[in-house]
């Protein structure tokens, strides 16, 4: 699986980037989740899908400061009770 995961990254000429990139079933398991988080899915969906516990699952990314501003852009304007 290794060989098939890297020959196709070399087809696609990801091992002639600059830096180049090693594709991997590892990389491509943080892209997956990496992905999902950019898409919204919650970290108890990312964990199950990924197989993994939150507290690891959560190590497949923290939220950059852009995802932080948002979340807190989305509470203006809100009405508090």
């Amino acid at each position: 699986m290794q060989n098939m995961v890297a020959e196709a990254g070399e087809r696609v000429g990801l091992d002639r980037l600059d830096p180049p990139v090693r594709v991997t079933p590892h990389i491509l398991r943080h892209t997956h989740a990496y992905m999902l988080r950019q898409a919204g899915v919650g970290v108890e969906v990312r964990a199950e899908l990924s197989s993994h516990s939150i507290e690891t699952t959560m190590k497949y990314g923290r939220p950059k400061t852009r995802e932080k501003e948002r979340a807190a852009e989305a509470l203006d304007g809100m009405a508090i009770d």
